[in-house]
């Protein structure tokens, strides 16, 4: 044992550190594993789900997903994970006016909703040309306002999946 490390008896292992940050998000089944397993499972204790993050889309995962999508009111739950129920969880919080010059925490999730939809952005939760340029391309694709800012139409969007609201 090294001198740094400290073993104390009886002590429940350091909590496993999470991040919903991932470049793609691919689709998931129950059965998958890995990194966006990992995200996706991060995701869910955000939303106050008690679950272990261990990269596997096993039973906890689906029962921690479903009390999940009962809680947030999702109609239509299914135990497939694809872009609009990643974007959905993405986004979920705060909703103050984005725009070039904002920083901070819901910038992260905006940039992380936009990475869902497959719109190439840089999470870093810094809101440069970058992000403006794939606000824009959510906005185009989806027939709103193109202005850029992430105002009360487009959080709705995000928070509906990404898709129109109608």
């Amino acid at each position: 044992m090294s001198p740094t490390s400290v073993v104390v008896a009886g002590a429940a292992p350091a909590a496993r550190a999470c991040s919903p940050t991932l470049r793609h998000y691919p689709d998931l089944d129950p059965g998958a594993r890995g990194p966006a397993v990992e995200a996706f499972q991060c995701l869910l204790r955000q939303q106050g789900a008690s679950l272990t993050i261990d990269g596997v889309y096993g039973p906890a995962t689906r029962q921690a997903y479903d009390q999940v999508a009962r809680r947030l009111g999702w109609q239509a739950w299914v135990p497939h994970v694809e872009a609009h129920v990643w974007t959905l969880l993405l986004s979920q919080g705060p909703t103050p006016r984005l725009r070039r010059g904002s920083t901070g925490e819901a910038v992260s999730r905006v940039q992380r909703s936009l990475a869902a939809q497959d719109i190439p952005v840089t999470a870093d939760g810094r809101f440069g040309a970058g992000t403006e340029r794939a606000v824009r391309t959510l906005q185009t694709q989806l027939g709103m306002t193109v202005d850029g800012i992430v105002g009360p139409d487009t959080w709705r969007v995000l928070q509906s999946g990404g898709g129109p609201t109608d």
